[in-house]
Protein backbone atom coordinates (compact mmCIF):
# COMPACT_ATOMS: atom_id res chain seq x y z
CA UNK A 1 0.00 0.00 0.00
CA UNK A 2 0.92 3.69 0.00
CA UNK A 3 2.40 3.47 3.52
CA UNK A 4 5.04 1.06 2.32
CA UNK A 5 5.94 3.29 -0.61
CA UNK A 6 6.42 6.32 1.64
CA UNK A 7 8.73 4.37 3.94
CA UNK A 8 10.93 3.48 0.98
CA UNK A 9 12.06 6.99 0.24
CA UNK A 10 14.28 7.95 3.18
CA UNK A 11 15.48 4.41 3.85
CA UNK A 12 16.97 4.04 0.37
CA UNK A 13 19.49 6.79 1.06
CA UNK A 14 20.53 5.40 4.42
CA UNK A 15 22.93 2.66 3.37
CA UNK A 16 23.99 -0.42 5.29
CA UNK A 17 25.51 1.35 8.30
CA UNK A 18 22.29 3.11 9.02
CA UNK A 19 20.03 0.11 8.53
CA UNK A 20 22.25 -1.78 10.97
CA UNK A 21 21.70 1.06 13.43
CA UNK A 22 17.91 0.75 13.39
CA UNK A 23 17.88 -1.57 16.40
CA UNK A 24 19.90 1.05 18.30
CA UNK A 25 17.52 3.75 17.17
CA UNK A 26 14.43 1.96 18.46
CA UNK A 27 15.84 1.78 21.98
CA UNK A 28 17.83 5.02 22.07
CA UNK A 29 15.00 7.22 20.78
CA UNK A 30 13.27 7.45 24.18
CA UNK A 31 16.47 8.55 25.94
CA UNK A 32 17.30 10.99 23.15
CA UNK A 33 13.88 12.60 23.48
CA UNK A 34 14.27 12.85 27.26
CA UNK A 35 17.60 14.59 26.75
CA UNK A 36 16.17 16.98 24.15
CA UNK A 37 13.31 17.87 26.51
CA UNK A 38 15.68 18.43 29.43
CA UNK A 39 18.07 20.54 27.33
CA UNK A 40 15.17 22.61 26.00
CA UNK A 41 15.34 25.66 23.73
CA UNK A 42 15.97 24.67 20.15
CA UNK A 43 18.16 21.64 20.79
CA UNK A 44 18.39 18.77 18.31
CA UNK A 45 19.75 15.44 19.54
CA UNK A 46 20.77 13.07 16.75
CA UNK A 47 22.23 9.61 16.22
CA UNK A 48 24.18 9.09 13.02
CA UNK A 49 26.08 6.45 11.10
CA UNK A 50 28.70 6.78 8.40
CA UNK A 51 27.58 6.57 4.78
CA UNK A 52 30.69 7.03 2.62
CA UNK A 53 31.93 10.60 3.30
CA UNK A 54 28.75 11.68 5.08
CA UNK A 55 27.08 11.05 8.40
CA UNK A 56 23.42 10.13 7.97
CA UNK A 57 20.99 10.78 10.80
CA UNK A 58 19.17 7.57 11.73
CA UNK A 59 17.39 9.05 14.75
CA UNK A 60 16.57 12.58 15.83
CA UNK A 61 14.81 14.14 18.80
CA UNK A 62 14.08 17.83 19.18
CA UNK A 63 12.99 19.95 22.11
CA UNK A 64 9.69 21.80 22.03
CA UNK A 65 9.53 25.53 21.50
CA UNK A 66 12.18 27.63 19.81
CA UNK A 67 13.02 26.83 16.22
CA UNK A 68 15.61 24.10 15.92
CA UNK A 69 17.87 22.93 13.12
CA UNK A 70 16.07 21.70 10.02
CA UNK A 71 17.72 18.31 10.10
CA UNK A 72 15.99 15.00 10.69
CA UNK A 73 16.17 11.29 9.93
CA UNK A 74 17.82 10.84 6.53
CA UNK A 75 19.72 14.15 6.66
CA UNK A 76 23.31 13.75 5.45
CA UNK A 77 26.05 16.00 6.76
CA UNK A 78 29.79 16.15 6.14
CA UNK A 79 31.84 13.37 7.74
CA UNK A 80 35.03 15.44 7.61
CA UNK A 81 33.70 18.81 8.72
CA UNK A 82 30.80 18.32 11.14
CA UNK A 83 31.03 17.71 14.89
CA UNK A 84 29.26 14.35 14.63
CA UNK A 85 31.59 13.26 11.81
CA UNK A 86 34.70 14.38 13.68
CA UNK A 87 33.56 12.52 16.81
CA UNK A 88 32.85 9.42 14.71
CA UNK A 89 36.37 9.53 13.23
CA UNK A 90 37.83 10.04 16.72
CA UNK A 91 36.17 6.84 17.89
CA UNK A 92 36.66 4.53 14.97
CA UNK A 93 39.36 1.90 14.33
CA UNK A 94 42.84 2.86 13.12
CA UNK A 95 42.26 1.22 9.75
CA UNK A 96 38.94 2.97 9.09
CA UNK A 97 40.43 6.26 10.25
CA UNK A 98 43.37 5.82 7.85
CA UNK A 99 40.96 5.11 5.00
CA UNK A 100 38.89 8.20 5.81
CA UNK A 101 42.02 10.38 5.95
CA UNK A 102 43.09 9.08 2.52
CA UNK A 103 39.71 10.11 1.15
CA UNK A 104 39.90 13.52 2.82
CA UNK A 105 43.29 14.10 1.18
CA UNK A 106 41.89 13.20 -2.23
CA UNK A 107 38.73 15.24 -1.84
CA UNK A 108 39.86 18.58 -0.36
CA UNK A 109 42.40 21.28 -1.20
CA UNK A 110 45.69 21.00 0.77
CA UNK A 111 44.99 23.98 3.07
CA UNK A 112 41.52 22.62 3.82
CA UNK A 113 43.04 19.19 4.50
CA UNK A 114 45.42 20.56 7.16
CA UNK A 115 42.54 22.47 8.75
CA UNK A 116 40.44 19.28 8.89
CA UNK A 117 43.39 17.30 10.30
CA UNK A 118 43.82 19.87 13.09
CA UNK A 119 40.15 19.47 13.97
CA UNK A 120 40.49 15.68 13.94
CA UNK A 121 43.35 15.92 16.43
CA UNK A 122 41.33 18.27 18.62
CA UNK A 123 38.32 15.95 18.45
CA UNK A 124 40.45 12.98 19.48
CA UNK A 125 42.01 14.87 22.38
CA UNK A 126 38.69 16.21 23.63
CA UNK A 127 36.93 12.84 23.40
CA UNK A 128 39.83 11.21 25.27
CA UNK A 129 39.88 13.93 27.94
CA UNK A 130 36.20 14.55 28.61
CA UNK A 131 34.18 12.17 26.46
CA UNK A 132 32.81 14.70 23.96
CA UNK A 133 33.93 17.00 21.14
CA UNK A 134 32.69 20.58 21.06
CA UNK A 135 32.49 22.52 17.79
CA UNK A 136 31.64 26.22 17.92
CA UNK A 137 30.33 27.93 14.78
CA UNK A 138 32.76 26.13 12.59
CA UNK A 139 31.00 23.90 10.09
CA UNK A 140 28.03 26.25 9.95
CA UNK A 141 28.66 29.74 11.25
CA UNK A 142 25.64 30.05 13.51
CA UNK A 143 25.52 26.45 14.73
CA UNK A 144 27.21 24.97 17.80
CA UNK A 145 27.35 21.27 18.66
CA UNK A 146 28.83 18.60 20.88
CA UNK A 147 29.26 15.02 19.69
CA UNK A 148 30.32 11.65 21.06
CA UNK A 149 31.34 8.41 19.30
CA UNK A 150 29.29 5.32 20.17
CA UNK A 151 30.00 1.66 19.65
CA UNK A 152 26.76 -0.25 20.11
CA UNK A 153 26.53 -3.55 21.94
CA UNK A 154 24.08 -4.83 19.31
CA UNK A 155 25.84 -7.48 17.20
CA UNK A 156 27.01 -6.41 13.71
CA UNK A 157 26.33 -2.74 14.35
CA UNK A 158 28.95 -0.37 12.97
CA UNK A 159 30.38 2.63 14.80
CA UNK A 160 27.80 5.40 15.39
CA UNK A 161 27.85 8.85 17.01
CA UNK A 162 25.51 11.06 19.03
CA UNK A 163 25.21 14.79 18.44
CA UNK A 164 23.59 17.58 20.42
CA UNK A 165 23.38 20.83 18.51
CA UNK A 166 21.50 23.99 17.80
CA UNK A 167 21.76 27.63 16.85
CA UNK A 168 24.47 29.51 18.72
CA UNK A 169 22.03 31.95 20.34
CA UNK A 170 20.41 29.01 22.15
CA UNK A 171 23.65 27.13 22.76
CA UNK A 172 26.47 29.50 23.74
CA UNK A 173 29.91 27.93 24.17
CA UNK A 174 29.80 27.99 28.00
CA UNK A 175 26.41 26.27 28.14
CA UNK A 176 27.59 23.60 25.72
CA UNK A 177 30.89 22.88 27.40
CA UNK A 178 29.79 23.06 31.03
CA UNK A 179 26.17 21.97 31.02
CA UNK A 180 25.19 20.13 27.84
CA UNK A 181 28.46 18.55 26.69
CA UNK A 182 28.34 15.73 29.24
CA UNK A 183 24.74 14.83 28.25
CA UNK A 184 25.51 12.88 25.04
CA UNK A 185 28.18 11.08 27.06
CA UNK A 186 25.33 9.99 29.35
CA UNK A 187 23.48 8.66 26.27
CA UNK A 188 26.50 6.48 25.53
CA UNK A 189 26.72 5.29 29.14
CA UNK A 190 23.00 4.58 29.13
CA UNK A 191 23.41 2.60 25.91
CA UNK A 192 26.11 0.52 27.54
CA UNK A 193 23.75 -0.20 30.42
CA UNK A 194 20.51 -0.94 28.57
CA UNK A 195 22.25 -2.39 25.53
CA UNK A 196 21.13 -0.29 22.56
Amino acid sequence: GPGRYRMGVPVLSLGYACLAGMQVRNTAQVYMQELADKAGDGVLVALGGRDDMAMTYIAAARSQGVISLQLSVGSRISLARSAIGQAYIAGTTESERADIIDRIQMRYEPDRVSEIMDKLDAAREQVAARGFYCMIGDWQRDVNAVAVPYRSQQPDTPMLAFNLGGYSFALPKERLEDDLGPRPVELVNMGNRVGY
